[in-house]
């Protein structure tokens, strides 16, 4: 039973048993049930006052017994240590990137493109070697294979279940590992943008950013590849570039999550490109967003 529902019924027995002692029984001296009424309303009022008690320490009880949501520095102390920082020894370029299972790394396509050895530094500052990745075909979206299972994957959430403002903060390396596993915080400012589709028609080459959302969280050099997250925790998209520090596109992570339970097998699958070692080929977006 609840204790509101609980103290009611008190209040309500209590009620009932004092009735009798309220209106008095009649005796032959006046004076004898004004007596008995003065003293059942102090025991009706001392009785009240208990149950009062009883339900604030219910209550309480019930309070402290419900499980604390973590506050945003304990959450981003929670979830960064899914983040990595990642360089393209191959290419010399550098990004960042997310822990989607024990060894396995989502990062950008770009970060991973053309590599054939990767230096991946883990949130606790070790640092481990990476020679496989494959890249997505459609969008801007790579992964990165590491030998031992010693990562802490993250949580991946729908970025249909979010709102245009809702609150986001972003964990990366701007810049480089001077800055890692730094943090901006914004909001989703833009949903279902087609950059490519816009692009093209500007000169641009196709980025893979043909389904992408935005935020104003910062983003600089170095970030693309790191995760957006909301204040739950959960990985919502990876951070692929920009016009501007606070005009930054991500693309979703719903893109691939179906892919996720055969991500070891996709390096063999025909949707996604074996990286493979490439001559250097410098873009103005790689320059702008590396």
């Amino acid at each position: 039973m609840k204790p509101r529902y609980l103290v009611i019924t008190l209040i309500v027995v209590v009620f009932i048993m004092s009735l009798p002692a309220i209106h008095g029984i009649r005796e032959k001296d006046d004076q004898t049930p004004v007596v008995r009424q003065q003293i059942s309303y102090e025991v009706f009022e001392s009785q009240i006052e208990q149950c009062k008690k009883e339900f604030l320490l219910r209550a309480l009880e019930e309070i402290e017994s419900r499980p604390k949501e973590p506050n945003l520095p304990d959450r981003i102390e929670q979830v960064s240590k899914s983040v990595v920082h990642i360089a393209n020894e191959t290419q010399k370029w550098q990004g960042s990137g997310i822990a989607i299972s024990p060894d396995i790394i989502m990062t950008a396509r770009h970060v991973v493109e053309g590599g054939g050895e990767f230096n991946v530094t883990l949130a606790d500052g070790n640092e481990v070697t990476a020679t496989q990745a494959i890249s997505s075909k459609k969008y801007d979206l790579g992964f990165i294979k590491i030998d031992k299972p010693v990562l802490n994957p993250a949580r991946l959430g729908s970025i249909e279940n979010c709102r245009l403002g809702q609150p986001v903060f972003v964990i990366g390396s701007p810049y480089g590992k001077l800055n890692f596993n730094s943090v901006t915080l914004g909001i989703i400012s833009g949903a279902n943008r087609d950059f490519d589709k816009w692009g093209v028609k500007r000169g641009y080459p196709k980025y893979g950013w043909s389904i992408t959302f935005t935020t104003d969280a910062a983003g600089h050099p170095g970030n693309s590849g790191c995760p957006v997250f909301t204040m739950d925790g959960k990985v919502r998209g990876i951070l692929v570039g920009g016009f501007s520090p606070v005009l930054v596109y991500c693309v979703p992570v719903d893109l691939v999550v179906i892919d996720l339970p055969l991500i070891n097998a996709m390096f063999a699958m025909d949707n996604y490109y074996l990286e493979e070692v490439k001559e250097q080929s410098w873009d103005g977006n790689r320059q702008e967003y590396k």
